[in-house]
Order: C-alpha cells, then sequence, then structure tokens
C-alpha cells in the first residue's frame, strides 16, 4: 500500500543568525568530529568573534545539545501525529517517513547524533546527557509498541520486537551515506522501498 503524501513538517524556527550558526556548527562537527572541534572553528567560520558567539551558545556541548535536541524532537513529533488506533503497518510507514524527512532537512546534524552517541557522557552535561538518552529511549519504545501492536494483530510474525526495531532505526538513519533527495529515490519513493522491505521481512507467512 503507498505511503499517502502529505506536506513536509518544519521544525520549530530558530532565529537566523542561530540557525546558521547551528548548522556550521554541525557542518564542522561533521567533517573534524566533536571532539575535533574548537569555538574558535565555530566562530571563524560564521565570521563572528568568540566571544559574540558565546552570546549565543555558552559553550560547545551548548551546541551539540541543541542538535541532540532538535533531531530527537523532530522524530518524536511524528510519532505524536500517528493516531494511536493506526494499522503497524501504516504506522511504520510513518516512522521510515519521519526519518527521512530529518536526514532530507539536517543531515548533517543526522550523521552528528550518531557518531557522538557513544561519548555523549563525556561531552554533555550530565542533566543533558541523560535527557538525551531519555528521548532516544522513548522513541525506541514507541517503535517497539507499533510492532507488538502488529504482532498482536496478526500483521507481523511473532519476531523479536527489540531487534527489529533497532533493525528498522538503522536501516532508515543509514540511507544519509547514500541517499540524494534530489536523486532516483524521492522521499515517497524511499519511503515505499524501506518500509516495504521492512514489512515483507516481518509479514506473516
Amino acid at each position: 500500500m503507498p505511503t499517502k503524501k502529505r506536506p513536509k513538517r518544519k521544525q520549530k524556527p530558530l532565529s537566523p543568525r542561530r540557525r546558521e550558526l547551528l548548522d556550521e556548527a554541525a557542518r564542522l562537527f561533521y567533517e573534524r568530529g566533536y571532539g575535533g572541534t574548537s569555538m574558535d572553528d565555530v566562530a571563524d567560520a560564521v565570521g563572528l568573534t568568540k566571544g559574540t558567539l558565546y552570546h549565543h551558545f555558552p559553550g560547545k556541548s551548548d551546541i551539540l545539545s541543541q542538535i541532540y535536541d532538535e533531531a530527537a524532537d523532530f522524530v518524536l513529533a511524528n510519532t505524536r501525529e500517528v493516531p494511536a488506533d493506526t494499522p503497524a503497518p501504516v504506522a511504520v510507514r510513518a516512522l521510515v517517513r519521519g526519518v527521512l524527512e530529518l536526514i532530507e532537512q539536517r543531515r548533517n546534524q543526522v550523521v552528528i547524533f550518531h557518531q557522538e552517541m557513544p561519548w555523549v557522557e563525556q561531552w554533555l552535561p550530565a542533566g543533558d546527557a541523560r535527557r538525551v538518552r531519555r528521548k532516544m529511549r522513548e522513541y525506541i519504545d514507541y517503535v517497539e509498541s507499533v510492532l507488538r501492536r502488529g504482532i498482536e494483530a496478526g500483521d507481523f510474525k511473532d519476531v523479536d520486537v527489540h531487534a527489529s526495531a533497532e533493525t528498522l532505526i538503522g536501516m532508515v538513519t543509514w540511507s544519509y551515506r547514500w541517499w540524494e533527495p534530489s536523486g532516483k529515490h524521492d522521499i515517497d519513493d524511499l519511503t515505499d522501498l524501506l518500509s516495504g522491505i521492512f514489512l515483507q521481512g516481518i509479514a506473516p507467512r
């Protein structure tokens, strides 16, 4: 069943200057790694003094926290748009679409989210790191709940729910490595392709 097209969700806008700073920092973190990028590097990239940069972001960890919050809040907002009684296969397609929308709009942030996650407790203050982990857990819990609902309804075979949820998230997220939205597959095509591959794999025999 094809995915119903919908308007692209847009994130809550930041001020133009803050948006520029965040995007440039994300580009540098992507290219050099978070540990290999300094606030001086970010300031130079946007033509500001370090003092002026600190007016927008008090420290480098504040930039990384914002990147994590944006990405996590984006996909969590997607889950809240899906009615609780939505059939599980349709909800899976919505999940796939939500991640692809994030990649389309904020590719560098998606890379950083996963690239720096092993060190999130090292890079971020304890409270920020706990918040990031909590949001991740909330998202994974939602994906698992969709899969359980599908199993109970007979839409899916009795799979390992946690492993299947991690596989779905990983499969879709990894598309940032090769997907070009202006290329062969637009977001609607890729939503149907990836969700179809996953759904066929867990369909009852």
